[in-house]
């Protein structure tokens, strides 16, 4: 994972990139997000499932501040390689992404609930297609934060076994998705939706289960370790 310095260096490039992709080749591309479990009817809201000892959240929100597209990643320092273009932008931050930040900034991301259905959690984000630079990208990457000199929360989370929902502080500002497979083709003329799918079923565990986690520690039902969700990537052309 990328240190909050870098995220600022990265997301700069991709503000960059999308003002000026109207000068070449473009297209346009919004963000929606995809709630598998809900959406198949399965979220289980109690007790531990059969996946050894961990619990399904009833409730997982982030202050999102922006999404964006990355043409590839290095493996080894997790920097940009390649075009990067923002695609979403949350509408707190007034279109100023240089002075949206957690804390220490003019203006402050707001909490989306994402463990609504995906129809509940898009409609709250209200996505809006931006233009982008066509072309092939294999990662998609969300930013919670930039310096956060206050150490702000930005993520909380609540299972059926808790009586309020924990609020804590993300390790890094931001996390990569799974790589699209295939990659992401935005064409010239045309709108692409990037779906960003996750399960929920294995984001909060036992802290004597936990895998790699974000956050692990008591809560009011004892304790429980919570990993961030994976997003898994994928397009659809309009």
């Amino acid at each position: 994972m990328v240190s909050s310095r870098k995220w600022i260096s990265v997301l700069a490039l991709g503000l960059t990139m999308a003002l000026t992709s109207a000068c070449g080749s473009s297209g346009q591309a919004k963000v929606a997000f995809k709630n598998t479990l809900v959406d198949l009817g399965t979220m289980r809201t109690n007790a531990l499932t059969e996946n050894t000892g961990t619990v399904t959240p009833t409730e997982f929100q982030m202050k999102l501040i922006a999404v964006y597209l990355a043409e590839d990643i290095d493996p080894v320092t997790q920097n940009n390689v390649g075009g990067t273009e923002m695609i979403y932008l949350n509408p707190a931050c007034n279109e100023d992404i240089s002075n949206c930040d957690l804390s220490g900034a003019t203006y402050a991301p707001t909490y989306f609930d994402f463990s609504g259905s995906s129809a509940t959690v898009n409609a709250a984000i209200n996505a809006q297609a931006r233009s982008v630079a066509a072309g092939s990208y294999k990662y998609v990457r969300i930013e919670f934060c930039k310096y956060n000199p206050e150490n702000a929360a930005g993520v909380k989370f609540k299972t059926a076994d808790m009586s309020e929902a924990k609020e804590f502080k993300h390790t890094n500002c931001g996390v990569t998705s799974a790589e699209a497979v295939p990659p992401i083709t935005v064409e010239e003329g045309k709108t692409v939706t990037i779906s960003l799918a996750y399960d929920l079923d294995k984001s909060v565990f036992e802290s004597t289960s936990a895998p790699a986690y974000d956050y692990c520690g008591p809560v009011a039902a004892g304790s429980h370790c919570f990993s961030i969700p994976q997003f898994t990537p994928s397009a659809i052309i309009e």
